[in-house]
């Protein structure tokens, strides 16, 4: 058994058959709340479930112990993808696969995850109501929320798809300049492509610069034919969801 690096609400080890293939387990963590684990562990089996039947590029699920009646703790079992999360040295090249991936998660709709994602754009706009106080009095970008907050919203804010909903570098595995595979589907939801891009970009601006950054976008929208509608809004709302001890990134990014 070997562990992985990454998963901020799981442990992640590699186990190595003495026969067979080597698979990935994830061990959710109990941090106070059973049936969060619980939960993470149910939709993420689910959503590989369904994306085995798309050209989405996603560990196929092995098993499942929904309770962790077998592994102490809720956990998945996924087959081990060949990539390291070594990224090209071009940017462009980088924007170009991360763009490609995006796009295809996008256009992708498995009909068993219709009515069991979470509404991602939902969550938002109830983080930025008074429902959730603690999390404006706490964050360290309660600034960015109160421009997010500040800004008009329709209602429906634009199209709903599905999205990895932390897609980064660090949640995907490249073979040389080819982007491999996409890993951690813990918090996949129906929200807006957007949201998606804006997350990614800022993830790559965070590290490799702003230009690199803004190459995600200009590869994204080339890809999709079209300009992202709500862009502005949904780049505040990713700047507000950065996390307080960027060192800690060391981890997890690139």
């Amino acid at each position: 058994m070997r562990a992985l690096t990454g998963g901020m609400d799981s442990t992640i080890d590699v186990l190595v058959p003495e026969r067979g293939k080597p698979v990935v387990m994830r061990r959710y963590l109990d941090k106070g709340s059973p049936d969060s684990a619980i939960a993470l562990a149910c939709r993420e089996a689910e959503v590989l479930r369904a994306l085995k039947l798309t050209s989405v590029a996603a560990p196929g699920l092995v098993a499942v112990d929904r309770r962790g009646e077998h592994c102490g703790t809720p956990s998945v079992l996924t087959e081990f993808m060949d990539g390291s999360r070594e990224v090209p040295g071009d940017p462009r090249t980088l924007a170009a696969g991360l763009a490609r991936t995006m796009a295809t998660i996008h256009d992708t709709s498995p009909q068993a995850l219709d009515d069991g994602l979470p509404d991602a754009t939902g969550l938002v706009l109830s983080a930025l109501s008074e429902e959730c106080p603690d999390l404006h009095d706490q964050s360290p970008s309660a600034t960015m929320w109160g421009l997010v907050r500040d800004q008009p919203a329709r209602s429906e804010m634009g199209p709903k798809t599905l999205i990895h909903n932390d897609f980064a570098p660090h949640n995907t595995l490249f073979v040389g300049d080819r982007l491999s595979g996409v890993v951690d589907w813990t918090l996949a939801a129906a929200g807006h492509p957007a949201s998606e891009v804006s997350f990614c970009r800022l993830n790559v601006a965070l590290v490799l610069g702003l230009d690199a950054g803004d190459l995600v976008l200009e590869a994204y929208e080339a890809q999709i034919g079209v300009r992202l509608t709500d862009r502005g809004w949904w780049d505040l709302v990713a700047a507000a969801r950065v996390e307080p001890d960027l060192h800690s990134w060391g981890l997890f990014i690139l």
